[in-house]
């Protein structure tokens, strides 16, 4: 399993070899792409107790044969529930400004992802998140979501609870879940049209299936 712009990308895959250093899997285009591009890939299986974690090098990666060598030093167990998120989470076309408040502080924000239990933030107010908008805090989270072919641009204003909150460098990135109330079928529409936009995408740039293609999709 892996993801394109936030889209579990899932397929079966043959194991063409198993040594003592490594293991080759031979798998879809579509998979092997993504493998590329995530740096890592997921994998579980019948005959495996639990699901196992493996990080890809650009050089592991045979695109002329659709396989992946994956070296044992870069192979751990997957954490409890990781890669069973509920609902797809997507990524909108351009990132989306929003005002997240608690009481009278309010800091702007760039939503990244966007599902049906919530969405993903950044925001470059590091210093106020660590002493107004800390972890299990409630909070309020307002923004226009972008028009679709069925609804248009719409301002979406709900309570939310701040989840993970991490620091990369100058920059904050928060976990937020959302209580979208009366605003969650206008949620469900944009993530299944965004959902069909980034497949449709993702296929498009493979359905020659030739090298030149899939080498610009990893480009990019």
């Amino acid at each position: 399993m892996n993801t394109y712009r936030g889209i579990p990308v899932t397929s079966r895959g043959d194991i063409v070899l198993i040594t003592e250093e490594a293991i080759r899997l031979k798998a879809p285009p579509m998979q092997i792409c993504c493998m590329r591009i995530n740096k890592e890939t997921q994998i579980s299986g019948k005959s495996l107790s639990r699901g196992i974690k493996a990080t890809i090098r650009d050089e592991d990666t045979d695109l002329d044969n659709m396989q992946v060598l994956i070296r044992a030093e870069n192979i751990e167990y997957s954490e409890a529930g990781t890669g069973m998120r509920k609902g797809f989470r997507v990524e909108p076309e351009m990132p989306i400004g929003a005002d997240l408040t608690i009481g009278n502080t309010t800091i702007y924000v760039a939503i990244k992802e966007i599902s049906t239990g919530g969405v993903g933030i950044m925001t470059n107010a590091n210093g106020i998140v660590g002493k107004v908008f800390k972890y299990g805090r409630s909070a309020r989270l307002r923004f226009k979501i972008p028009a679709t072919k069925t609804s248009s641009e719409m301002w979406i204003n709900c309570d939310c609870d701040l989840k993970n909150i991490r620091n990369f460098g100058g920059s904050c990135q928060i976990g937020i879940r959302a209580h979208w109330r009366d605003h969650l079928g206008t949620i469900q529409s944009f993530i299944e049209e965004r959902k069909n936009v980034l497949l449709n995408e993702l296929k498009r740039k493979i359905s020659n299936s030739d090298l030149l293609s899939m080498l610009m999709l990893l480009l990019l």
